[in-house]
């Protein structure tokens, strides 16, 4: 008797019924193979605790026995301990909050009275795919980092173009893991570039009509940037401020 099966000393036992705590059981709640009687899950979790056994065997004889069906939630139990150990300040307010949901309902599962293993099992899976979903404050910080590089392209004038550097700037000082956004850090160094050569374009002297009509197309890792000086030599030509 290991708490989910019986095993028999003899293989030449011919069960013919099998009860429970005098109730006869259907054919789904059990298996019999040479040596054994194994219960199927579901019989298991309705019956928490001792119970006595009969088997009707083929001559007529009984055998009766106890079988000791309990729980183990020591697997659970861990997963707590872990996802207590887990500190908020590294994840976003919503993810952790449904972190302190989860443990909350594997802690109440532990403690009630008369819990099947299914119950265990599922508190384990829930809790561990609160775990799993935890968002990084750092992930998030990365991906408004990128967005903020990928908008320097849409820049039209030198003004929204400096606008747009310095939010990509502002959005990079929030990030803790720099190594995990190198390739946009090199992006958002070339729109630099991109703009500086921008403004020493813009600031030439602008004399003719074809000049007017000039766009700058600067490329640079992997950024692109469409910088529309017909915008700045008219401010030019009409003497105005840049």
């Amino acid at each position: 008797n290991d708490g989910a099966k019986l095993t028999f000393d003899s293989k030449n036992l011919y069960v013919t019924e099998v009860k429970v705590n005098g109730t006869v059981l259907d054919n789904v709640s059990y298996t019999i193979t040479d040596n054994s009687l194994a219960f199927d899950e579901a019989f298991l979790d309705k019956h928490i605790g001792a119970n006595t056994v009969t088997l009707v065997l083929e001559d007529g004889q009984t055998i009766e026995t106890t079988l000791n069906v309990t729980t183990d939630n020591a697997e659970l139990t861990a997963k707590i301990a872990e996802a207590k150990a887990i500190s908020g300040d590294l994840y976003t307010d919503y993810s952790f909050d449904k972190l302190q949901q989860a443990i909350d309902a594997a802690e109440s599962v532990v403690a009630k009275q008369d819990v099947t293993q299914a119950e265990l099992d599922s508190a384990l899976t829930a809790l561990q795919s609160a775990i799993n979903q935890l968002v990084s404050k750092d992930s998030v910080a990365r991906n408004a980092f990128a967005q903020a590089v990928a908008e320097i392209a849409n820049a039209k004038t030198k003004a929204e173009m400096f606008d747009k550097i310095n939010a990509a700037i502002a959005a990079y000082k929030q990030v803790t893991d720099k190594a995990a956004v190198a390739d946009d850090y090199a992006k958002l160094q070339a729109a630099v570039e991109a703009y500086n050569e921008y403004v020493a374009t813009v600031n030439g002297e602008v004399t003719t009509a074809s000049d007017v009509a000039t766009k700058v197309f600067v490329t640079a890792g992997g950024v692109t940037a469409v910088l529309a000086c017909v915008y700045v030599a008219i401010k030019k030509l009409l003497g105005g401020a840049l």
